[in-house]
């Protein structure tokens, strides 16, 4: 059976409990819908410890890197599923690769080299968010960018919520692999 992921949860840590809440409100459903439907859904929780993207600078963040990837390890642990986040800078990544599963890459930052270099380093999953007007052509330079630099990890591509592009098993020997 072929299985199927849904990322979900608050779009901002805001509360520790509610998180824990609509964490396992979401993994219940995902249950029975499994159940019931003889389908395989992975639940992955997504909330974002910062969310630095605001449209007003009074806009609540979130808790922050230290007391967010807290709350993210003990929702992991409590709910025991996958956890995926964004990162912002290039300094946040190896903290957060050290409690997330997933590392998420906002479409607001999809062209930042760096950025995605860092993740790319860590050998986790990286979740791309495609910016709306980002092309294919520009997509394929940043992923074999990565992949001839140091990419040991595996790649996805999103675009607003909705699976893209899937490479599996992209391996020349001396680089590791893409899936």
């Amino acid at each position: 059976m072929k299985e199927f992921v849904i990322i979900a949860g608050p779009c901002v840590l805001e509360d520790l409990e509610i998180a824990l809440l609509v964490g396992e409100e979401i993994k219940k459903v995902i249950e029975e819908i499994n159940r019931e439907k003889e389908v395989n859904f992975k639940y992955i929780f997504k909330s974002s410890f910062d969310k630095a993207n605001r449209t007003s600078l009074y806009s609540f963040r979130g808790p922050g890197l230290e007391k967010g990837l807290e709350w993210l390890r003990e929702i992991k642990e409590k709910l025991k599923v996958s956890i995926t986040t964004d990162v912002h800078e290039t300094w946040q990544v190896k903290e957060v690769a050290q409690v997330v599963d997933i590392i998420q890459i906002p479409a607001f930052l999809c062209r930042q080299t760096d950025l995605i270099v860092e993740s790319a380093k860590t050998g986790k999953i990286i979740n791309i968010k495609k910016g709306e007007a980002k092309m294919v052509l520009t997509f394929f330079f940043f992923s074999f960018f990565c992949f001839f630099c140091f990419w040991t990890g595996n790649f996805e591509e999103r675009k607003r919520g909705i699976k893209e592009k899937f490479y599996k098993n992209f391996q020349p020997s001396l680089f590791g692999s893409v899936a």
